[in-house]
């Protein structure tokens, strides 16, 4: 029982870490959107990716009841 307490901890930290870092990279590819007169089909594509991982890993979130302040 213990183990399965542990495990779905790590996995949680694991899961936010996941996603502020997904954040950090969804904003850095914004700023460069903003920043460019002619963003690249690239960097555009790059964002769009960033932003459905990013999406996908925030209803993970939600649906596994994660709370960051309860972590750690």
């Amino acid at each position: 029982m213990f183990r399965k307490k542990s495990l779905r901890r790590r996995e949680l930290n694991r899961l936010i870490e996941q996603t502020e870092k997904q954040k950090k990279r969804l904003d850095y590819l914004n700023y460069l959107v903003e920043r460019s007169i002619d963003p690249t089909e690239a960097i555009l594509a790059k964002r769009k990716i960033a932003r459905s991982l990013y999406s996908f890993l925030l209803r993970e979130a939600r649906y596994q009841r994660v709370n960051k302040s309860e972590q750690n």
